[in-house]
């Protein structure tokens, strides 16, 4: 699962048609629409209210281990109309708090400091982009998350040649509806590290189970671990109460049991322990 957060439903409007998201009616809090592996709520501008629609979505979805991103625009003083970025250091204005994300995957795109602010910003001072919602995304989705999967991409829509106070809700879809494919980039790397790190949390319960039952050196840990990481490769479903591992009396047979049970396994393409 991948939350996004939105502010303005101009720039939900292409995330949503792109998805192929439907609305969750019965929601009255915020405007919210999923498919299978996608929620996005439209949060309404500023940090507070992006930082509450994030803890929303954790509470109403139970989010403990899940990909987030905030989608939105943003002003630049250097970038022209239309750039695209993820945020590397994000900065809270009016306190002085600063965040890192942290990026374990290629980076698809170019990256860029954001700074939060209060009000609209019409004098960009520093070479950064101005928005108004990172901060509080960020700060409240990683309460539930980690920083390695929540992430803000902006995209550029004003700057000193092209005023905020230009803009329309059709300019902004049209801005955000040509980082649909970008965006899509994005989900793909986040749902592949959740489900690397909700596949570690399972192997971590499994090899629980493995030492309740019998004793492992330091070595047959090692062994075993590498054998539940095949298993789960091949999809074999393992546990320390599988049929085969019932007559084991200590961790050495354990490990061989399950060795040869997975060479088996490989060799014929089929079957299960």
């Amino acid at each position: 699962m991948v939350n996004i957060i939105t502010a303005l439903s101009a720039e939900a409007r292409p995330l949503i048609d792109y998805f192929r998201l439907k609305q969750v009616h019965d929601i009255s809090s915020y405007r919210v629409y999923r498919n299978q592996d996608i929620v996005l709520a439209v949060s309404g501008i500023g940090k507070a209210n992006s930082a509450a629609a994030s803890g929303f979505l954790q509470g109403k979805f139970n989010s403990t281990c899940t990909g987030w991103l905030n989608i939105g625009i943003a002003g630049h003083q250097a970038r022209d109309i239309g750039e695209g970025f993820l945020a590397h250091t994000i900065y809270d204005d009016a306190t002085g708090r600063v965040w890192y994300p942290s990026f374990v995957f290629k980076r698809p795109c170019e990256t860029d400091a954001v700074r939060t602010v209060d009000r609209v910003e019409f004098i960009y001072d520093e070479d950064i982009a101005y928005e108004m919602e990172a901060a509080g995304f960020y700060s409240s989705a990683c309460r539930g998350s980690t920083s390695e999967l929540t992430h803000c991409y902006k995209i550029v829509s004003d700057n000193p040649e092209n005023s905020v106070l230009e803009l329309d809700a059709d300019q902004i879809s049209n801005l955000v509806d040509g980082h649909t494919e970008m965006v899509n980039s994005l989900v793909e790397i986040l749902s592949d590290l959740v489900h690397k790190v909700r596949a570690r949390e399972l192997l971590d319960g499994q090899e629980e189970e493995f030492h309740r039952k019998w004793k492992f050196s330091v070595t047959q840990q090692a062994k075993l671990k590498k054998l539940l990481i095949k298993c789960q490769t091949l999809k074999l479903p393992v546990t320390a109460d599988s049929e085969i591992l019932e007559s084991c009396r200590d961790a050495s047979s354990v490990l061989e049991n399950i060795d040869k049970r997975h060479r088996s396994n490989w060799l014929e393409g089929q079957g299960s322990i």
